[in-house]
């Protein structure tokens, strides 16, 4: 992908896609501004996915995240800058530049509600996981949700279910501004965060 910005939602249901940029995340970024339920990058019902190099922002998600309690109802899928419902998936060398009110950079789930038609993922098991280098970013302090964040369907729509220890995370770094969340965990027992606090940078602004 040339160097620019990409102002469009990106969702991604085909084996094996690698989407790479050939200038980096300084100079790339994919950028989704609208209201409504659907992540910048969506990466659904598929295996073998690379997204490699991009900034990925998601904006004005609005009444859509501020009027969601992700303790009290499913959480807010509709904010989440990538949002995975997939395995076998690497995301490598991306800037998350998470700045509104509930948003999660990368949220991986068993659940595909708020992704682009939202398809059925049927009973797809979420596994190899890879989030590896670049950088996620929360400047809207305790407003934003998370940098990472894992979660299963509330609503038992899809089938899909977390293998054991189906996320990997080495060599990111994570900044924090005024408190939002690193990492959350909100199953309990679906990340290993001794890994993930051994294998990355943590740098609360």
């Amino acid at each position: 992908v040339a160097e620019g910005t990409y102002e469009e939602s990106v969702t991604v249901d085909v084996d094996g896609l690698t989407l790479e940029s050939l200038e980096g995340p300084e100079e790339t970024t994919i950028t989704f501004d609208e209201d409504s339920g659907t992540p910048t990058v969506a990466i659904d019902d598929s295996s073998g996915v690379t997204v490699e190099g991009f900034t990925i922002e998601r904006t004005d998600s609005g009444e859509v995240a501020d009027d969601l309690d992700p303790f009290d109802e499913p959480l807010p899928n509709s904010v989440a800058h990538v949002r995975v419902a997939a395995t076998d998936v690497s995301l490598v060398d991306n800037t998350y530049e998470v700045d509104g009110e509930n948003d999660i950079g990368v949220l991986v789930s068993t659940d595909s509600s708020g992704a682009a038609d939202n398809p059925d993922i049927g009973d797809l098991d979420i596994d190899n996981i890879e989030i590896i280098g670049g950088e996620i970013i929360t400047t809207e302090g305790d407003e934003a949700l998370a940098g990472l964040a894992v979660d299963a369907d509330a609503d038992e729509s899809d089938d899909a279910d977390f293998a054991e220890d189906p996320v990997t995370v080495e060599g990111v770094q994570f900044t924090s501004e005024d408190g939002a969340a690193f990492v959350t965990d909100f199953e309990g027992d679906v990340l290993n965060l001794n890994d993930i606090e051994g294998n990355n940078q943590f740098n609360p602004d």
